[in-house]
């Protein structure tokens, strides 16, 4: 089995995305902005609206629920690697690449607190409490600390009860947060923060991500989730004033696996990352020999996460990866293995996501 091609982190990704907006509203970036095809699509503007929907791949957009997220398809690019909410919204909220930011995994090897890291609860891998300075997890200045200092005003807008949560204090420091109760609501608080200029606004919209994960993509939840953010697309093209330019994207795309192209592994050893690419301490050969997987050297690794980690997270490491086959995952333990839908992997599904564009 070869290993898929790395993200394209050159201009066609989602860090490059940031890269835009970031020098579009400073008038710098850390790191290259979009190629021009995909960078003449997207208008000049006083502020800017990024809406992320959670695990909407390009090829997802075929479906017929979500004919106005359809049309506003300007072009894909990739999510970082390994293709998970965390470390894409981590690179998002940096505007750096995993190797740069230090959020390389869902589940990482975290050796400030000795133990396998779930970086959306930010607890250990079982759900125990660990001492972890979320409010600091990301290097600084992030790219809401940057926009500041440049006299632009960073909003985040998500779900009420993300408030406070330990992921938002890791991601959104600097940034104002503004809460929604249901998708009506989020689009009318972006309209009504989007009339100030000058802003960047990140709305995120988690609705397609849990269908798929708990019901898969032939699901009825599936169609109901996608037709949900298909109307607050259309509403927010409809209602933001035209000093914003209105974007999308995702942190990554979605495949199907089922329940008999799952390998379940009885270790509780240092395997961590995601069902679809292992990070493994020890022997890699032999859990690649247990589950199909290909093996992915640590020096290749880097080179997948956008070149040499920073030396203050080389210890988050492992040893090697076992990338799982297209339509296959494998889990220990500590990892869920009962969701239908899942990413991580390096497939086109999974790993190319749209850049939509209010038309």
């Amino acid at each position: 089995m070869a290993i898929h091609p790395p993200p394209r982190l050159d201009g066609q990704s989602l860090l490059n995305l940031a890269s835009e907006v970031e020098l579009r509203m400073t008038g710098q970036s850390l790191h290259p902005a979009l190629v021009p095809d995909l960078s003449e699509a997207i208008p000049a503007a006083a502020s800017y609206v990024i809406v992320l929907i959670d695990g909407l791949g390009t090829h997802q957009l075929g479906h017929p629920a979500a004919p106005d997220l359809s049309a506003a398809l300007a072009g894909s690019i990739d999510a970082p690697f390994p293709t998970t909410t965390t470390v894409s919204l981590a690179t998002l909220a940096t505007a750096r690449p995993p190797s740069e930011h230090g959020l390389i995994g869902y589940l990482q090897w975290d050796p400030t607190v000795g133990t396998i890291l779930n970086t959306i609860h930010m607890t250990s891998a079982w759900g125990e409490p660990v001492s972890v300075d979320v409010d600091r997890y990301l290097p600084e200045p992030n790219l809401w600390e940057r926009l500041t200092e440049r006299g632009r005003e960073p909003v985040v807008v998500q779900p009420l009860n993300f408030s406070g949560s330990a992921l938002t204090r890791v991601l959104y420091r600097g940034a104002r947060f503004e809460g929604y109760a249901n998708p009506d609501e989020a689009v009318a608080v972006t309209r009504d923060v989007a009339l100030h200029e000058g802003r960047l606004i990140v709305l995120y919209l988690p609705f397609v991500d849990v269908a798929a994960h708990v019901s898969g993509q032939a699901s009825e939840a599936y169609t109901r989730a996608m037709s949900l953010v298909d109307g607050v697309w259309r509403s927010l093209v409809r209602d933001l004033p035209d000093h914003v330019t209105l974007l999308g994207t995702a942190d990554h795309g979605h495949v199907d696996i089922a329940d008999h192209d799952k390998v379940r592994l009885t270790s509780d050893a240092r395997i961590f990352g995601d069902g679809r690419a292992l990070y493994v301490t020890g022997d890699v050969g032999e859990v690649a020999d247990t589950t199909g997987g290909d093996v992915m050297t640590t020096a290749e690794l880097e080179s997948y996460l956008g070149g040499p980690v920073a030396p203050p997270f080389r210890d988050r490491l492992p040893d090697g990866v076992v990338m799982m086959p297209d339509g296959r995952a494998a889990f220990p333990p500590h990892m869920n293995d009962r969701l239908v839908g899942h990413h991580g992997g390096l497939s086109a599904e999974e790993r190319t996501i749209p850049l939509l564009v209010r038309r």
